[in-house]
């Protein structure tokens, strides 16, 4: 074997074994979720160029991602919630928003109004990422029936993607609520009222956060008293209405 051939090999032999133990990442997987549209009044659509994504129905709770893009038709709304940072912005349409890491900003090239920006503290923002009402992406895209995964948030299943809804409730069995699980459900209940009273009527924030501590803790009578509160608002709504079954489930 000649010297250039032996040194052919190692450098092949070195290449496998660095592959081999290299974590195994699909090309194009999804980027992580940043943050959830927590309101939005009117009509917009919203795409992901990074994701081959086209031009689909934007709904409330619906997760968003880093290179998200929103068009927001005039009269609307479009309220966004980042979790890391806490920082909630209320843009005004006609508005083009691009979704970054832990902020937005105006598409290049519009002239619009800035949003109005609102700072919730961190414990609230990523308590809310298990928030029990998220809208499925795929879902919105293909506009079928509704979608469902397992995903561990603090215990919490969310909804999220990939699997067909069943008639079973992705909320998790109820258990035995221990003191030290009462004593954060209380607390939890009095950061509620503080954000109520910072929050606009119309503004749904507070509530998703209740509700996220409430299906965390498995207290489903409880959740639905916060669910028929906002029925009251949105009478109707079909994500409110699929939560309360799915929560009348569990008693």
């Amino acid at each position: 074997m000649t010297v250039q051939n032996a040194k052919m090999m190692f450098c092949c032999v070195i290449t496998a074994m660095i592959l081999a133990i290299l974590p195994l990442t699909p090309t194009g997987a999804a980027a992580p979720d940043v943050g959830l549209v927590t309101n939005l009044s009117g009509e917009a659509v919203y795409w992901n160029h990074q994701e081959n994504q086209t031009p689909a129905q934007a709904q409330a709770f619906l997760k968003i991602r880093q290179g998200d893009n929103f068009e927001l038709k005039e009269g609307g709304s479009l309220q966004l919630l980042y979790f890391s940072g806490g920082r909630q912005e209320t843009w005004k349409g006609p508005a083009s928003v691009q979704v970054g890491e832990a902020e937005s900003r105006a598409a290049e090239g519009k002239t619009q109004s800035a949003p109005e920006i609102k700072i919730l503290s961190s414990k609230v923002a990523n308590r809310m990422k298990g928030a029990p009402l998220v809208v499925s992406r795929s879902d919105v895209r293909t506009g079928g029936g509704s979608t469902v995964m397992r995903e561990q948030t603090h215990g919490v299943g969310v909804i999220r993607s990939m699997a067909p809804a069943k008639e079973d409730s992705p909320l998790p069995r109820p258990k035995p609520l221990t003191a030290q699980a009462q004593k954060e459900m209380k607390q939890a209940e009095k950061v509620y009222q503080d954000l109520r009273k910072q929050a606009k009527a119309d503004d749904p924030t507070p509530e998703i956060y209740l509700l996220s501590v409430y299906a965390e803790y498995g207290s489903y009578k409880k959740m639905i008293e916060v669910i028929d509160s906002m029925l009251a608002k949105k009478p109707g709504d079909p994500k409110l209405m699929k939560l309360k079954a799915q929560a009348r489930s569990k008693l």
